[in-house]
């Protein structure tokens, strides 16, 4: 898990070995949002 020095309470972590997300903690609701999810895949050439 990372935490992003520009935003507060933003934290990217992965959920497997291709996918990765992203999400902002709101503790004074007791709320996870995310925010993205990014596949880590290569493009395929053509």
């Amino acid at each position: 898990m990372l935490q992003s020095s520009s935003k507060t309470n933003l934290y990217r972590g992965p959920i497997n070995r291709l996918t990765i997300v992203t999400y902002k903690i709101r503790p004074r609701k007791k709320q996870i949002v995310l925010v993205n999810i990014n596949g880590t895949r290569q493009k395929t050439l053509k």
